[in-house]
């Protein structure tokens, strides 16, 4: 009675103290955002496309009524009809960006409406940083639920703090934000309703997930395509003999069901679509941005270059996995354990792994924008857990445990330091100064009061994209490199005025536009030639 009594009271003991340690990773996790919060209005970084593109379909959401955008994905503020990359008009003269679904853009705009916040960088990093410490909290019980009883849980909550500082999560779920940010919550909450899938409720949330997550972000298609090969992967689902081979109604149903329940989200994805676009234009379109993003288009990224991301993206975490597994495998006792375990979440670990053949078809679009390899991630923590696992397994004595305990927690602390002290203080690899971009805002702000929209129009040679749009109020016509073309839209627009910027590209779309200049198409003449932003 007295052991069962003493028992109870260490186990409760156990989960006090694993509670405060989330409680304190938490509290860390809060203290990197504040570290981190964008203030700097000369900095740009890498993909800061992606946010200002967001934030720009945030606000044609404000500013267009729903009746007519219906919540899809539009890019067009202010005047109409100036298209935009490779979008897609509607009959109004609003484009439509066709790659990605609303659902990323619809969850940041109701978090700003609800919230009351203005449409800037700093309320989608809040947003964004709220994904961020809900994804922390659901790979902590991801792990508790994977490896509840072969390690203690403190140093599981402590392993999953980890999460918090690798530099694409920090980059990719804090000023960067885009679908993927996003599609971690739900692969998350998908791998943790299939490790337990014992009830009715949960399996249809189950596949309810399944329909949401493709409509979220395309990886969601190989993620269910994983779910799906998976059924048949677990116990006595599929069994191989010599003569035959028998399938589990149960799982052939589950498999089936999560299979179609995919195409079904992607027939509402198109159906969405064409409320408001025209079915040729559209699938063109999305024809079109799906191959710009492959490794078979005519932009080549190599596979080196996504190692080298991979690299950037998680560092010393990815370095140091790299060594324990190599260190585990060749020494020999240590290599039974680990043999033993490592098939008692090779289904997890295969979909886990599954959903990275992303990054291969997608091969352009990884290595561009690196937030695509934040997914990368989930195999790398079940895998440093199944080794930490095989060691406490090997060193059984509490004294042993005890030092695994403590140098888990140095490395765990090590990695963490130095990866934020590296994201906070270098202004290289993530982000760096861009004095231009305060000049930019003054260069707009004196051109608009002179020379209005209604009667003058924007153009210039490079991209324009998210930031352009935002920062003048409209869209502008690019892509125009002549005098002459800009007078031909001038005259088919009926405006009087051109203001044609000579903008010097810079990296994500957030160009310099120091040099322009204005020309009088009703006098026939160039009326300023300007270097307004010297340097």
């Amino acid at each position: 009675m007295t052991n069962k009594l003493s028992a109870k009271l260490m186990l409760g003991k156990h989960i006090y103290i694993y509670i405060y340690i989330y409680i304190l990773c938490l509290c860390v996790g809060i203290t990197s955002i504040v570290l981190r919060f964008p203030q700097n209005e000369t900095n740009n970084y890498v993909n800061s496309d992606a946010t200002w593109h967001t934030l720009l379909t945030i606000e044609a959401y404000q500013e267009t009524p729903p009746s007519i955008h219906k919540f899809l994905p539009i890019v067009t503020i202010g005047e109409k009809g100036i298209p935009w990359g490779l979008t897609v008009p509607d009959t109004y003269g609003n484009y439509y960006y066709t790659s990605f679904s609303p659902a990323g853009y619809v969850l940041p705009y109701a978090f700003m409406r609800i919230c009351n916040l203005p449409i800037n960088e700093q309320s989608l990093y809040i947003f964004n940083s709220l994904l961020y410490l809900l994804s922390f909290t659901l790979v902590m019980l991801l792990l508790l639920r994977l490896f509840d009883k072969k390690l203690p849980k403190p140093l599981i909550v402590a392993i999953s703090a980890l999460y918090l500082f690798q530099p694409e999560i920090m980059h990719g779920q804090g000023v960067v934000y885009w679908h993927q940010s996003l599609f971690q919550v739900i692969f998350l909450l998908q791998l943790l309703l299939f490790i337990n899938l014992k009830g009715r409720l949960r399996l249809l949330l189950f596949f309810i997930l399944c329909l949401i997550a493709p409509y979220v972000e395309w990886t969601g298609y190989l993620g269910n395509i994983g779910f799906a090969l998976a059924f048949f992967m677990q116990r006595g689902n599929l069994l191989v003999n010599k003569k035959q081979i028998t399938i589990s109604t149960n799982a052939l149903i589950k498999s089936l069901s999560t299979l179609i329940i995919t195409v079904v989200s992607f027939a509402l994805f198109c159906l969405h679509y064409l409320t408001v676009l025209d079915k040729r234009s559209f699938f063109k379109a999305l024809f079109l941005r799906f191959f710009s993003r492959t490794g078979f288009s005519s932009a080549k990224s190599s596979l080196v270059q996504l190692l080298v991301g991979y690299i950037n993206s998680f560092g010393i975490l990815l370095i140091l996995v790299l060594i324990l597994s190599i260190s585990l495998i060749i020494f020999k006792p240590v290599r039974r354990i680990l043999v033993k375990t490592i098939p008692q979440f090779r289904i997890i670990l295969f979909i886990a792994f599954f959903i990275m053949i992303e990054n291969l078809l997608m091969l352009n679009h990884a290595v561009t924008y690196r937030y695509d390899q934040m997914k990368l991630i989930f195999p790398i923590l079940i895998i440093l857990t199944v080794c930490i696992s095989s060691l406490y397994k090997f060193f059984i004595s509490q004294k042993s445990h005890r030092i695994i305990h403590t140098i888990v927690c140095i490395c765990i602390v090590f990695v963490s330091l130095m990866n934020l002290s590296s994201y906070v203080t270098d202004n290289t690899t993530f982000k760096w100064e861009a004095p231009y971009l305060k000049n930019n805002r003054d260069i707009v702000t004196s051109l608009e009061s002179e020379y209005p929209i209604e009667n003058t129009l924007y153009v210039q040679k490079t991209d324009a994209r998210g930031y352009a749009s935002l920062i003048f109020g409209h869209g502008i016509y690019d892509g125009v490199w002549t005098i002459e073309k800009a007078i031909s839209i001038a005259k088919e627009e009926n405006k009087r005025y051109i203001i044609m910027f000579q903008s010097v590209f810079a990296k994500c779309n957030m160009d310099d536009y120091r040099d322009f200049i204005i020309y009088d198409t009703l006098e026939n003449k160039q009326i300023v030639t300007a270097d307004k932003n010297e340097p």
